[in-house]
């Protein structure tokens, strides 16, 4: 493997860790999304929801990685064994509650917004699941999920999301390089993590809304 194809795999791995995507999914819809429901929406509340989505999805789960670290819970924050991954999963789903609970301190929000901090919650709880059996590519259900993120906001502001979507399937093909690239993942690992993201993403919110709303 020469240097640059090395180079390019540790840096799609870096920059589409897990603990980023929920930012960007969260962020392009109220700042590049042009629906009327974003438009309105006052910038103070937008602030709020990003604070909420960078406290709860990357924040705390970086704390948690961190403390795992140093007190030697595992060897590198990448948590290459997968016994060492069930802990920091748990306690994300439980990060995402807690910011679901938060957000729904705000009133009359298009009921996506309430939703996204669940479907991760999903994610995540399949991504335990699937840990006991093999080595799933966490990389690439975070994707997935943002790709899932994606093609849920376009079903409920009505706005076109073919760009986002396109640069998302982009950035699973980045990350999925990567991961293969590193012999982090086999080909199988990374393609049923982002299948699983994707599915979970948008199945779980469409039948929360059902449920809730």
């Amino acid at each position: 493997m020469n240097s640059t194809t090395l180079f390019f795999g540790k840096l799609f791995s870096y920059l589409f860790n897990p603990l980023f995507i929920p930012l960007l999914g969260i962020g392009w819809i109220l700042y590049f999304d042009n629906s009327a429901e974003t438009e309105i929406m006052h910038p103070l509340m937008k602030r709020f929801i990003v604070l909420i989505t960078l406290v709860f999805s990357t924040f705390l789960p970086l704390v948690t990685l961190m403390l795992m670290r140093f007190f030697g819970l595992t060897e590198h924050m990448d948590l290459p064994k997968r016994q060492d991954r069930i802990m920091p999963l748990l306690l994300s789903i439980g990060y995402c509650l807690f910011g679901y609970v938060f957000l729904t301190k705000l009133p009359s929000l298009n009921p996506l917004f309430y939703l996204l901090p669940l479907g991760t919650a999903a994610v995540l709880s399949a991504a335990v699941l699937c840990t006991f059996k093999f080595q799933i590519s966490l990389h690439l259900m975070a994707v997935g999920a943002l790709t899932g993120t994606w093609v849920l906001a376009g079903y409920f502001l009505g706005s076109s999301y073919f760009l986002p979507v396109l640069i998302s399937v982009i950035i699973a093909a980045c990350t999925a390089f990567g991961r293969i690239t590193l012999n982090a993942h086999k080909p199988f690992q990374v393609y049923i993590g982002y299948l699983t993201g994707f599915m979970v993403q948008y199945a779980s919110v469409l039948i929360l809304n059902r449920v809730l709303f």
